[in-house]
C-alpha cells in the first residue's frame, strides 16, 4: 500500500493524494483518492 501525493490541484471533493495497493500474485491495483494519507483513512 502506498500514499502518493500531495497532488495540485485538488479535485472537486479537495482530494489531495491516491492511496493504491497492489495485490502480489495478480499485480492487480486499487486507487482511492482521499483527502489525506493518515492511518484512518488508510484503514477505511
Amino acid at each position: 500500500m502506498d500514499c502518493h501525493g500531495p497532488i495540485h490541484p485538488a479535485s472537486k471533493r479537495q482530494n489531495n493524494y491516491i492511496i493504491s495497493a497492489t495485490d502480489v500474485l495478480s499485480k492487480f491495483v486499487v486507487a482511492e483518492s482521499v483527502r489525506n494519507c493518515s492511518a484512518q483513512t488508510a484503514k477505511r
